[in-house]
């Protein structure tokens, strides 16, 4: 279901005159280590906003730290 979602709102926002990149890979440096596509953003909104579909009946706290790990890590500002 989350592929379906994640298509139809990129879609919604594009047809708005909004950027949207799917399934962006972000590589993270660690401690001088490099990790290549080590995530995956499902939805990247004029290169500042991260969107996480999500399709389940109740979010939990693992669903907010994986957003808040992204945007700390990828220094964005809204998610």
């Amino acid at each position: 279901l989350e592929t379906a979602y994640e298509t139809l709102l990129s879609a919604k926002l594009t047809a708005i005159g909004l950027h949207v990149e799917r399934q962006v890979a972000m590589d993270v440096v660690i401690d001088d280590i490099h990790l290549i596509s080590a995530f995956r953003l499902d939805l990247l909104v004029e290169r500042s906003i991260i969107i996480e579909v999500k399709s389940v009946e109740k979010t939990l706290p693992i669903h907010a730290k994986q957003l808040q790990t992204y945007l700390r890590l990828g220094q964005f500002p809204l998610g």
